[in-house]
């Protein structure tokens, strides 16, 4: 299991928990997958990549080879376009994490519960592939807001953040 601080493991149907980082940041884990083969899990992390791991050594992880997000040919078809923000819930400034599938203009805009827009976080051209981009919300109220991606002018996805 990914957690806010790192990777945990249970051996006993989920009773205990341990905690499983020996060779991992200590950075929230946004993302575990078992890869189609099933001999790697892939676990994605906020800011530090993704690690690829032999599914034979879960259970005693020892030194996983990491691969940079930038090196990676594809975005999984299955990926959500907006990842959970990072530090989340925030007090004054938050990560937005969001892939694109292909190059195109992205636009982030957040939104209050109201549905009204209060500000606009990113509006440019944006490559193939995973990205991230800072958003300073310390000046509004600390409510619930939502982030809105659209890449060239379509819908693509919304995240739910909280300002704490």
């Amino acid at each position: 299991m990914g957690v806010d601080k790192g990777l945990y493991e249970s051996l006993d149907a989920g009773e205990t928990w341990g905690r499983q980082n020996r060779g991992f940041p200590n950075v929230p884990i946004t993302r575990i997958n078992l890869s189609h083969d099933r001999e790697e899990l892939l676990v994605a992390t906020v800011g530090r990549g993704l690690f690829v791991v032999d599914a034979d050594e879960v259970g005693g992880i020892k030194s996983p080879d990491r691969v940079r997000i930038e090196d990676l040919v594809a975005v999984p078809a299955d990926t959500p376009p907006l990842l959970p923000n990072y530090p989340h819930p925030f007090t004054g400034t938050t990560t937005v994490h969001y892939t694109t599938p292909q190059p195109g203009v992205v636009r982030l805009d957040v939104y209050d519960v109201l549905g009204r827009r209060v500000e606009t976080v990113a509006d440019q051209f944006f490559s193939r592939g995973a990205h991230r981009v800072r958003w300073d919300g310390g000046g509004l109220s600390r409510v619930v807001y939502l982030v809105r991606m659209v890449v060239d002018g379509q819908h693509v996805g919304v995240q739910k953040t909280v300002r704490r």
